[in-house]
């Protein structure tokens, strides 16, 4: 008897000691916060519920990075971590805060849209907590997020999700997802207010286009496109000619679409007539189902045996062979498709243009890498925020 006590005291011991590993893992992970070294472009830094003040002190506010150029233009709005495990768009987002000055007009960024999902996990699918980029002063450390908000910041899931306001019904899993609630409402849920004050912040600062970036999985058939309303279309499709021409890839326009709501380009297009959207999607193999292990590596080169052995067969939809999808390549996609959406759209509208300098381009990115275009933190402490 003696020893049957003993060993339940023993398992009783190994079962809590496991789960407070586990319970202070994510503790940390909720409560980190990476360090985003504000470039010499920046002039102002705000927050969302500046435009929404009853998201103040709740996980859905987040930082709005501003920078203006010296001479009057177009504003663009650049959305990163929408979907925070696609996390090539926050890297691309942060690399323009941290790098990119502008000349004419105004650059917006909120590279932790879903700042709720930055801080949570996919469970049960062995996603990485953390991840980090090599630079030329050491690794640069991110937390890996979950492409919905968390449940712990919005509870519980209804049955069925009605989108506002059209009345669509969706998944009960869409409720938490923040590219199917635009144009959100002011007393919704949170995503919905989070929503509702990036909407708020495009009609105050009088936004004339912008760009929700984002990562698609390779077996997903809509992806390495900009998705683009009508209003918008020849813009993308000038766009898309550019980074043919000049950044040597092909990323399509497609038109966004009419019957599925809730979309940040549907909505924005029928809600702000004033304001151009584009929706951009870039590969990330790590987001696929039929992968190996989600390590580090896979996230980092996009290179998996068991997707190539899927595109040799035809299963995939974005262009995969031995060399994978590495983030670098897909960052440096994003940061010339937005080079080349300024200067379409200055093309078009040369009376408001919108002109930057010091972006790293594809062609830069893919050499040197994404690493050499982040600063150290130590050498810039007085310009160093975090979310």
């Amino acid at each position: 008897m003696q020893r049957f006590w003993i060993s339940k005291l023993t398992l009783s011991v190994i079962v809590l000691a496991v789960a407070a590993i586990g319970i202070s893992q994510m503790y940390m992970h909720n409560h980190y916060d990476v360090e985003i070294v504000l470039g010499p472009g920046v002039t102002s830094v705000g927050r969302l519920s500046d435009y929404h003040p009853p998201l103040l002190g709740t996980s859905g506010d987040t930082k709005v990075i501003v920078m203006e150029g010296q001479r009057p233009g177009a504003t663009m709005l650049v959305l990163g971590g929408t979907h925070s495990d696609e996390v090539g768009a926050q890297l691309t987002a942060l690399l323009f805060i941290e790098n990119v000055t502008v000349e004419e007009g105004t650059l917006i960024v909120i590279p932790m849209n879903n700042n709720s999902g930055s801080h949570t996990v996919r469970p049960g699918e062995g996603h990485l907590l953390y991840f980090s980029v090599p630079t030329e002063w050491g690794e640069k450390k991110f937390s890996y997020g979950s492409r919905s908000v968390s449940q712990a910041d919005q509870w519980p899931d209804p049955e069925v999700y009605f989108h506002y306001p059209s009345g669509q019904m969706l998944a009960d899993v869409e409720s938490r997802n923040t590219n199917r609630c635009w144009p959100g409402r002011p007393n919704g849920s949170l995503i919905e207010q989070v929503n509702f004050a990036v909407t708020e912040l495009m009609v105050a600062e009088n936004v004339d286009l912008a760009a929700d970036l984002h990562q698609a999985s390779t077996m997903f058939p809509v992806n390495n496109v900009v998705i683009a309303a009508d209003e918008g279309m020849s813009i993308a499709v000038y766009a898309s000619a550019l980074m043919r021409r000049d950044d040597g890839f092909t990323r399509p326009v497609e038109q966004a679409p009419m019957l599925y709501r809730g979309l940040f380009n549907r909505e924005i297009s029928e809600y702000l007539p004033d304001v151009l959207p584009y929706l951009m999607e870039v590969p990330i193999p790590y987001c696929d189902i039929m992968t190996g292990p989600k390590t580090e590596a896979l996230l980092l080169t996009g290179q998996d045996p068991l997707l190539l052995r899927l595109a040799q067969r035809g299963r995939l939809y974005a262009q995969y062979d031995e060399r994978g999808y590495p983030l670098d390549v897909t960052v440096g996609q994003h940061c010339s498709s937005l080079i080349r959406l300024a200067e379409s759209w200055t093309f078009t509208n040369p009376d408001k243009p919108l002109t930057m300098s010091n972006v790293p381009t594809y062609e830069e990115v893919v050499e040197i890498g994404m690493g050499h275009f982040f600063a150290n933190p130590s050498l810039k402490p007085d310009r160093v925020i975090k979310n």
